[in-house]
């Protein structure tokens, strides 16, 4: 079984860097526009990741 961080990198892969030009460009369009309507929520399904604490263990 697969860690989570690297289903989520996976994951990304896929959604953020398109092969297809034409796909890619509307993609980040929509993330743009995304982000317009709703700051930080894209961002914000990875606070999992970036709001740990390692010093915590």
């Amino acid at each position: 079984m697969r860690c989570r961080i690297v289903g989520a990198a996976d994951r990304n892969a896929l959604l953020y860097h398109l092969g297809v030009p034409g796909l890619r460009g509307l993609a980040h369009a929509g993330l743009a526009l995304g982000e317009r309507a709703r700051p930080g929520l894209a961002l914000s399904q990875f606070d999992w990741i970036y709001r740990h604490d390692v010093t915590r263990g």
